[in-house]
């Protein structure tokens, strides 16, 4: 791994691969100039509908350097990875820290010309409110259309999938088909989901432009996948995959 460190944060970045990780305590009040670079991120893997993304965006000092940078698709720069930065924003000036761990994760080894493609994105969110609370957040965006990422999970759930039992789950062996199903679907309504993403602790109210708010507002809270939000020893654990959102 190769390390560099700017403006606060470290940036690492595998040879083989590319990927890039890059973590810090998140600010705002300081907005780092966005110098002009004449190559793309990505080089010969950067495709038509990529921005250059920032790991690390601007508005939160993150630098305009190659290790920030990322061949992303557009509609997820513009889309829900900038969705949650504005809901980083809105913790941030509720007085709360957020220290952010963000991995531009590339599968592939790099062309031969060195470009890069991430596969996904993934951020990791410890949040610290005022009353000294800690939420974890984890978030995952598939580097491709949103239109793409529909279609494939379109494939997925048409799949035929085998009737394999839990084998530790006698409480299904005692019950019919149906009675199990009727215990899913009551137990289903009672976990938490993306709506209590960027909330302090278990609130049912959203920090003001929260992740959210932002949702709720765009109208995609029910394409969100997430999963459920889990509670251990006062700690906050929030877990959300949105693909391609």
């Amino acid at each position: 791994m190769n390390k560099v460190k700017v403006n606060g944060y470290e940036f690492e970045v595998d040879e083989r691969t590319g990927t890039m990780i890059a973590s810090g305590a998140l600010s705002v009040g300081k907005t780092a100039p966005r110098t002009h670079r004449a190559a793309k991120a990505g080089g010969s893997r950067h495709e038509e509908s990529d921005h250059d993304g920032h790991g690390i965006a601007a508005r939160f000092n993150g630098p305009t350097i190659e290790e920030n940078l990322s061949a992303m698709n557009g509609k997820i720069n513009q889309g829900s990875y900038k969705r949650m930065e504005n809901a980083e924003v809105a913790l941030l000036k509720t007085g709360a820290s957020v220290q952010t761990e963000r991995i531009a994760y590339a599968y592939s080894p790099k062309a031969e010309d060195g470009g890069v493609r991430p596969e996904a994105y993934l951020v990791n969110d410890t949040v610290t409110y005022n009353n000294r609370e800690k939420q974890h957040i984890h978030l995952s965006f598939t580097n491709m259309e949103p239109k793409e990422q529909g279609e494939m999970n379109d494939v997925v759930s048409n799949m035929e999938m085998p009737e394999i039992l839990n084998q530790g789950d006698r409480l299904r062996e005692q019950m019919t088909a149906v009675q199990y199903a009727e215990l899913m679907e009551s137990t289903d309504q009672y976990l938490p989901d993306v709506r209590g993403e960027f909330c302090q602790g278990n609130s049912q109210e959203p920090v003001a432009g929260s992740f959210r708010a932002e949702i709720a507002a765009s109208g995609e809270e029910k394409s969100s996948g997430a999963s459920a939000a889990e509670t251990r020893g006062g700690e906050n654990h929030s877990h959300d995959h949105g693909h391609g959102r």
